[in-house]
């Protein structure tokens, strides 16, 4: 149930995501758009970079226009590759001996800019969000949407400076977030 906010904004665009190690995989809608929603799946591979070395691929990346293959996020001084760019060019990790809380942050960033683009965004949206993270980790959820409203607030993508509002967050555990 995301239509219901916290405080009573309607969000812009309403996205459920699953940080899986193997993929990770969004919803994405545009609210009251009567469009289908949009289904994304991005490889789960995360790695530092520098800003230097985005700048350097942005001058010399040879007509690959995919979102979801030249993601990376700049979330204050830090610079991160996401997804297809992070395994094909910087040897990223899955990440999977890991808490994927400890990583959410960059690759839902990660995933909203390539939300943004493929349904048209602007660079300032709000959103309602449904994250799924593993039973074990669901008592991190109020460190992980106090690190994400913050992030959110201003990061950059290839395409610019993106600020995102987080209307509403609702983290569950997999198991149950699948079965509701």
């Amino acid at each position: 149930n995301m239509t219901k906010t916290t405080n009573s904004v309607t969000p812009d665009l309403m996205l459920a995501i699953d940080l899986g190690g193997s993929q990770t995989k969004a919803i994405a809608s545009v609210f009251n758009k009567n469009e289908f929603p949009t289904l994304l799946c991005m490889e789960p591979e995360i790695a530092d970079v520098s800003v230097a070395s985005v700048e350097s691929y942005e001058k010399t990346k040879s007509g690959e226009t995919d979102p979801e293959n030249t993601c990376w996020v700049g979330i204050g001084e830090e610079y991160y590759a996401v997804g297809f760019l992070a395994r094909k060019k910087y040897g990223g990790n899955s990440l999977l001996k890991q808490l994927k809380e400890e990583n959410a942050v960059q690759k839902i960033c990660g995933v909203l800019w390539v939300v943004s683009q493929k349904l048209k965004l602007m660079n300032k949206f709000t959103v309602s969000l449904a994250v799924l993270l593993p039973p074990s980790e669901y008592q991190d959820r109020e460190r992980l949407e106090s690190k994400l409203k913050q992030a959110l607030k201003r990061f950059n993508t290839p395409t610019g400076e993106i600020r995102i509002k987080l209307v509403d967050l609702n983290v569950v555990p997999e198991g149950v977030g699948i079965y509701l």
